[in-house]
């Protein structure tokens, strides 16, 4: 299966370990969601998984410059979300809008 893609510039092995540690840590999102031009993801509020939702988004962030993140968090919860344009709906979707209809 190859992944729909706008600009990358992760290998082939290296998008195959990037699907890999997104689906361990949607896996532990509390919810998921679709919203305007993307998805939103609750997390628990523990701080190791608060570092571990900014690191891999700021990866993501530096291989996929056409995805928007905005990672949030406070007491009760770890808020991500990610947008992206009309033409890269595909590719967020392949990754992200997966783990949402667990």
């Amino acid at each position: 299966m190859k992944l729909p893609l706008i600009a990358c510039s992760l290998s082939a092995d290296g998008q195959k370990r990037r699907l890999s540690e997104w689906a361990e840590l949607l896996g532990q999102a509390s919810s998921g969601q679709e919203v305007e031009g993307g998805m939103r993801y609750v997390f628990p509020p523990f701080s190791e998984l608060a570092d571990r939702v900014r690191t891999l988004a700021s990866a993501e962030q530096r291989c996929c410059p056409f995805l928007d993140f905005t990672v949030q968090d406070d007491a009760d919860r770890v808020l991500m979300t990610v947008i992206g344009p009309p033409e890269g709906q595909d590719a967020l979707h392949f990754v992200f809008a997966a783990a949402a209809r667990r």
